[in-house]
């Protein structure tokens, strides 16, 4: 008799804990994961875009010191910082070397706050084009707009 009720016991503990196993894993499934959740807007659109073409129109003026103090960088999850004055002049040196005339954005791709992508089409004056890719990140309901470095993957 007594292994009957230390059975049924055992049968009990081991039904309630796969239960609440259960329950635990379907709520977590049930809760969005909010750290890859990001609300976007149309205005959030606009915001980068009109950061790459204040940026893009000042490199088309040859107002390159200008368009650099737009650039920042970013570590994840802590507010973006303007680059360092060795990163603005050897950004400041790439744009020298190739004077735009004209850009087109190809795509805006938005994965969460810190890991976005624009893809641009850059003219030079020579009738050359090239691609560069800002990554825009979003740090406190503020964008900057940052470069892609080779770390960072393509989103599309």
């Amino acid at each position: 008799m007594r292994h009957i009720v230390w059975f049924l016991m055992l049968a009990l503990c081991l039904g309630a804990c796969r239960e609440k196993t259960k329950n635990e894993k379907s709520s977590e499934e049930a809760r969005p994961n909010l750290e890859r959740a990001m609300r976007l807007t149309a205005q959030d659109t606009v915001a980068v875009k009109t950061l790459v073409a204040t940026f893009m129109d000042l490199a088309q003026r040859r107002r390159l010191d200008s368009a650099v103090m737009l650039l920042r960088t970013a570590k994840l999850n802590q507010q973006p910082l303007p680059l360092d004055a060795d990163a603005r002049k050897e950004v400041v040196n790439v744009l020298g070397q190739f004077p735009v005339s004209g850009y087109e954005i190809v795509h805006v791709a938005f994965k969460n706050a810190g890991n976005n992508e624009v893809k641009c089409r850059v003219y030079a004056q020579s009738g050359s084009s090239t691609n560069w890719y800002f990554k825009p990140v979003r740090y406190i309901g503020r964008w900057s707009l940052c470069l892609k470095d080779a770390g960072d993957k393509p989103l599309k």
